[in-house]
């Protein structure tokens, strides 16, 4: 587990990870444009690099372009679950645009098993492809989202990179 602050001497980061431990730390709390000095959303940020060991998967065979594209997001080969997942939310989310209704859907599965990519992969895709404005995302504890959180930046992160630089980018 590593541990930095605002004081931490940034070149002793791994520079993959870098720019979001950075963002982390100096993302500031602004609820007005005439606020001065906001204050910051975090004072530290304690971080693991150790991947957790994926579930034997694998490779997606169908032809859904939206699976395809959240697949080439990851790159990684998806759970079945996580696929019914991700189809669900694109049904859901054309839905919810031709009746302009709300919909949602409740992911239940065991520790492990990828419902964090379940529904953060539509949920870029549907940004990616501008049907979704903004999102707000509810953790039900501190210690899960500062989990999260790096995640989420590193794949913002690799979004950010690819559209920037689509010849260069790698998922």
């Amino acid at each position: 587990m590593q541990f930095v602050d605002r004081h931490t001497n940034p070149s002793r980061l791994d520079g993959d990870i870098q720019p979001l431990i950075e963002a982390m730390l100096y993302n500031r709390r602004i609820f007005d444009a005439d606020q001065n000095d906001p204050p910051f959303v975090t004072e530290a940020v304690k971080y693991r690099r150790e991947r957790q060991q994926r579930r034997q998967t694998s490779a997606y065979t169908g032809s859904d372009e939206f699976v395809e594209n959240i697949i080439d997001l990851f790159g990684f080969d998806p759970l079945d679950f996580q696929v019914e997942s991700w189809q669900t939310v694109d049904e859901l989310d054309r839905e919810r645009q031709s009746s302009e209704t709300s919909k949602a859907a409740v992911f239940s599965a065991p520790t492990g098993f990828g419902k964090t990519e379940a529904f953060l992969g539509p949920l870029y895709q549907l940004l990616r492809e501008d049907r979704q404005g903004s999102t707000a995302i509810v953790y039900p504890s501190r210690a899960l989202l500062q989990d999260q959180l790096g995640r989420v930046l590193e794949h913002i992160h690799q979004i950010n990179s690819a559209l920037l630089n689509p010849q260069t980018a790698s998922g």
